[in-house]
């Protein structure tokens, strides 16, 4: 690597992982990594979404050095330097329509060919291969309608998807309303419904897990404030009536957004 600053980043790495480093950095590996990872990762979603540029830079920095320090705890196995040949390589090959065939389309069309080259590079013969296990369920089911495009098979537009989802909704009911309740039956109507919505997202080109992620902030943020509001009034939210919660409910909403 060219840069100084990186190089300087591996020397730092290298030092607190040599035998009179850091007593914490020689203690980890690759497992123990894990949650520090997806810790940097979330807190660089955070950056973004508050639009926080230095906040940005720092978060990318951090997963900067969890990758340095990955390719120096593998770097008899590996290195970052293969890893890099290999995602370059990748790039080309997954884009024909640029580096090979020169041809010009859209991004429906480039996110169907993606699917299909990488299901050819994997030796894929399962659409769900590699998902159940690395992904949350939620963006499970948005991975298997991006993946389901390449084969053609999708909502012509997302008026039919929103049909498919009070299809479900009125399945959902019906077991409910059974005499004889069935669990799995009822769990199976509920997933079918979260599997629509992750389409629904998709055809909106939105990240459902994302979006979720930011759903449960604002909830906390409002509910947070709601409370506050009750404690401010020197009222237990317990004793308080529906309709009484939803009014303090509402003034949170105004208050936080």
């Amino acid at each position: 690597m060219e840069s100084k600053e990186f190089h300087n980043l591996v020397v730092v790495v290298d030092r607190l992982l040599s035998k009179d480093g850091c007593k914490w950095d020689r203690a980890q590996n690759l497992r123990s990594l894990r949650g520090f990872i997806l810790e940097e990762a979330l807190e660089l979603i955070n950056a973004i979404e508050q639009n926080d540029i230095e906040g940005i830079e720092e978060e990318l920095g951090d997963i900067l050095y969890h990758i340095v320090f990955i390719s120096r705890l593998t770097k008899k196995h590996g290195s970052l330097e293969r890893a890099i040949k290999g995602i370059t390589h990748k790039l080309i090959h997954r884009h024909p329509h640029i580096f090979k065939e020169k041809i010009e389309k859209n991004e429906k069309e480039v996110v169907r060919d993606w699917e299909k080259i990488k299901a050819e590079e994997k030796k894929a013969n399962s659409i769900g291969y590699g998902l159940i296990r690395r992904f949350p369920a939620l963006l499970s089911a948005y991975k298997l309608g991006v993946r389901s495009v390449a084969f053609n098979f999708d909502w012509n537009n997302i008026e039919q998807v929103f049909d498919k989802l009070q299809e479900e909704i009125l399945e959902l009911k019906a077991e409910i309303y059974r005499k004889r309740k069935n669990k799995m039956a009822i769990e199976s109507e509920v997933g079918d419904i979260l599997f629509v919505v992750a389409n629904i997202a998709r055809h909106l080109n939105v990240n459902p897990e994302i979006a979720l992620m930011g759903t449960n902030k604002k909830f906390i943020r409002r509910f947070d404030k709601m409370q506050q509001l009750i404690k401010t009034d020197k009222k237990d939210i317990n004793s308080l009536s529906i309709d009484q919660i939803e009014s303090y409910w509402q003034k949170a909403k105004k208050i936080t957004g």
